[in-house]
């Protein structure tokens, strides 16, 4: 994350996003870096607790939770 926060200072990168992630590494990344997405599993038939927890976590926050 370190890289990632070094390289969108020095404007080579202008978001960072990350993928199946789960709140305490989302948390970790936080404390280093902006993020601006997290792509994370999301079955509408079948959600997780986990899955709609972070879902409403990163609306709170403002970062974009891109399905797959």
């Amino acid at each position: 994350m370190s890289a990632f926060e070094q390289l969108r200072q020095e404007g080579k990168i202008k978001n960072v996003g990350v993928s199946n992630f789960d709140r305490r590494q989302l948390d970790d990344a936080l404390a280093v870096t902006q993020l601006n997405a997290v792509q994370n599993l999301f079955n509408p038939n079948k959600q997780s607790e986990q899955q709609r927890e972070m879902i409403d976590y990163t609306r709170e926050l403002g970062i974009a939770y891109v399905p797959y």
